[in-house]
């Protein structure tokens, strides 16, 4: 993990053949914070698997979405508290 304080986090992982970078950036602006993140997900497979990668593509979204989710969710309880 990559770590910036007030500025940048990038986290990354890998786990049975898919590696995972998930970067936040957060920026001041004039109302505030504006907070944009980005997720970059690769899949590493052997030859025969090849042709699954649009398959895995399509099945990883959904999760990766929750989690998007989960992490605006968290940014604004946090945000709201103060």
């Amino acid at each position: 993990m990559e770590r910036v304080p007030k500025e940048l986090v990038i986290v990354r992982a890998h786990t049975e053949g898919i590696t995972t970078t998930a970067t936040r950036r957060f920026e001041k602006t004039a109302q505030g914070s504006r907070l944009s993140g980005e997720v970059e997900y690769r899949f590493d497979v052997p030859w025969p698997q090849k042709v699954l990668p649009p398959l895995m593509e399509f099945q990883a979204r959904r999760p990766m979405r929750r989690q998007l989710r989960r992490v605006l969710e968290l940014v604004k309880v946090r945000t709201e508290a103060g």
